[in-house]
């Protein structure tokens, strides 16, 4: 995704945060609103999920840990065009 300026970056449009002592960022035009985190595992793996508050926004994740992925050429890629 590009930016206003014409550069390539990654973009947060929302973020939820635990501790209200963060909501100062927002003073600074950065998108955080309250909201419930959790981490648990189940067996091998770990599951983290995050509800806003108030209601809105929500996600559940759920990942296996294995062995590490060595990642293709399109991989890297894919992922190493951030700033």
């Amino acid at each position: 995704m590009r930016g206003p300026d014409g550069r390539d970056g990654l973009w947060f449009l929302s973020i939820e945060v635990a501790c209200p002592v963060m909501l100062v960022a927002r003073a600074t035009g950065l998108p955080y609103h309250p909201g419930r985190l959790a981490l648990s595992r189940r067996g091998d793996r770990q599951m983290y999920s995050g509800t806003r508050w108030r209601g809105g926004p929500r996600y559940r994740v759920a990942v296996r840990t294995g062995e590490p992925v060595r990642p293709t050429h399109r991989d890297v890629w894919l992922t190493s065009r951030w700033r």
